[in-house]
């Protein structure tokens, strides 16, 4: 019934497969080909030297702070390498 209908209308009346696999995903993006990512913009903020050190420097301040009031009195703990 569907292909003399369609040899009459001149249109084809099914779809193809792939096109509905298009229209299907076709909102979505690859994203191995984006380079721009929300999550590459957070890794070069997040991983600068600058910000790094920053942090090394409050976790170095914080551990500092608690062998001196935990150890303050022990040798070992009391001197910096």
């Amino acid at each position: 019934m569907k292909p003399q209908l369609e040899r009459a209308w001149g249109v084809e009346t099914r779809r193809k497969k792939q096109n509905i696999r298009q229209q299907r995903y076709s909102r979505l993006t690859n994203l191995k080909t984006v380079t721009d990512t929300s999550r590459k913009r957070l890794e070069n903020k997040v991983l600068q030297k600058g910000a790094l050190r920053r942090v090394d420097e409050a976790l170095t301040a914080i551990e500092k702070k608690r062998n001196l009031e935990r150890f303050g009195s022990n040798f070992n703990y009391h001197y910096e390498y």
